[in-house]
């Protein structure tokens, strides 16, 4: 989940300093602060295709971010514990998908805090980002969204997955997108995404790219992802090795601590 650096840098010291057998969700890969990233994006699921695309995810020791209905995750709490064992992140993508832009400030807050609910009495942990069901937004929605800790994440390939349902066509829209700070939007809800996620995940590792989550990528990229903010691509200074705080480098090359 998204966290600012300084919770970042404190949680890792602690962690730094007990025995290696507490460290939280050791992972065999590091991130290479100056390489290519993407974030690979998931809504509308949990459901039956999700656990396919975690498997390649984990397979490749590769990330995403799963925007989650809140109505869905009960039901497929295995998907949800999954993807919060894999480092993947969990964002909220409301309770049953309503245009926001639609509804009373209540009604708002009341898809985004079902959804947070429903997500933390598994994980612990609130989700931090949103993303608006069909990208719908206004001011009312950002204003709300920032007032739940919420920053908007938007994307900047949109595979058109739930349109073609084709396995060949979301692969070449990957292909076609994929860039430094790219965020693309997939749905887990659709069979051929998670046949697709099984060709495009090692195709994009092949072509250089890490795959990380939308906070991480945030991070890396040196933007701070702001409460009621949007944002699609994300791009910006790199981070060097030297702008990690020298614990947190360590802890992380030494066990492969989850970044921020």
């Amino acid at each position: 989940m998204r966290k600012g650096i300084i919770a970042f840098a404190t949680a890792v010291l602690l962690a730094f300093c007990a025995p290696a057998a507490a460290l939280a969700k050791p992972q065999s890969d590091t991130v290479d602060p100056k390489g290519k990233m993407v974030a690979l994006t998931f809504d509308d699921g949990p459901n039956a295709n999700t656990g396919r695309i975690l498997m390649v995810l984990e397979k490749y020791n590769a990330r995403a971010t799963f925007f989650v209905q809140g109505q869905s995750v009960k039901r497929y709490r295995a998907a949800i514990r999954k993807m919060d064992e894999l480092g993947c992140e969990i964002g909220s993508h409301t309770w049953n998908h309503p245009n926001l832009t639609t509804l009373s400030a209540s009604a708002m807050r009341s898809q985004i805090r079902r959804t947070d609910n429903a997500v933390m009495r598994i994980t612990g942990e609130k989700p931090s980002l949103l993303r608006p069901p069909y990208g719908a937004r206004n001011a009312a929605v950002k204003r709300i969204a920032g007032s739940e800790g919420k920053a908007l994440i938007l994307w900047s390939v949109d595979t058109l997955d739930w349109k073609t349902r084709n396995v060949a066509a979301t692969l070449r829209s990957v292909k076609k997108g994929a860039a430094d700070g790219a965020v693309i939007l997939m749905h887990d809800i659709h069979a051929p995404t998670a046949r697709a996620a099984e060709k495009l995940v090692p195709w994009l590792i092949n072509h250089g790219y890490q795959l990380v989550t939308v906070s991480e990528l945030a991070y890396y990229r040196s933007v701070d992802l702001r409460n009621g903010g949007t944002y699609r691509r994300i791009t910006g200074p790199k981070r060097s090795a030297e702008e990690i705080p020298k614990p947190v480098a360590a802890a992380i090359a030494a066990n492969g601590i989850k970044e921020p």
